[in-house]
């Protein structure tokens, strides 16, 4: 096994026939974690929340920026940027987006019997290529991660979200009584609708 550090460029050549698996973590930089995550933020802002300085005192130099104009937009800044829920949803959101478009597979229409019909027959259900998941906890809710989109879940679905996002294959054997959890099986038709899972036939 090979370890490279981080910012290390590098270029293998194999001489034998071989197989070669890269194992990579995701880390933004500093840059794009700025510009996704005020993008993010600018989705919920309206155009009539706006920068405002009517304590302002009465500037000798008309022409000068007064610190206390600073503090007044440091308090703007920190008010939308310490929103440690919106912080969460989107970097879960940005860190399970799907990087690799050609293997990124389309919603699928699917009712809820049909699908539960297919897992009693023995369908198992595996995770898209592309897709990533991940989950957190809000307060007393869950918040589920796929494939770039996130939803908030009762408490309840705790193990069901680990054994989602941990289980190379679903399957009645190891889902249970989830079947029978109407947010549960709601839940897993939504994924498959979604395109983060799919059946292992398709």
């Amino acid at each position: 096994m090979l370890y490279l550090p981080p910012r290390l460029a590098h270029c293998g050549v194999a001489i034998d026939d071989c197989m070669t698996y890269s194992v990579g973590f995701r880390a933004p930089s500093a840059s794009e974690v700025l510009t996704h995550f005020t993008d993010f933020l600018s989705q919920f802002l309206t155009d009539e929340e706006r920068y405002t300085d009517a304590d302002a005192l009465p500037a000798v130099d008309p022409h000068q920026i007064q610190h206390d104009a600073l503090d007044r937009l440091k308090a703007l800044l920190a008010e939308h940027m310490s929103d440690e829920r919106l912080l969460l949803t989107w970097f879960g959101q940005y860190m399970t987006e799907p990087r690799y478009p050609e293997l990124v597979v389309g919603p699928e229409e699917i009712e809820e019997e049909d699908f539960l019909a297919s897992l009693e027959q023995g369908a198992v259900l595996i995770r898209n290529p592309s897709a990533r998941m991940a989950w957190s906890e809000v307060d007393d809710d869950l918040l589920l991660f796929a494939s770039g989109q996130s939803r908030y879940l009762p408490g309840k679905l705790r193990e069901l979200l680990k054994l989602i996002c941990a289980a190379d294959a679903l399957h009645t054997d190891n889902l249970g009584d989830w079947l029978n959890d109407e947010d549960g099986r709601g839940l897993l038709c939504e994924l498959v609708k979604q395109g983060s899972l799919g059946f292992a036939d398709e």
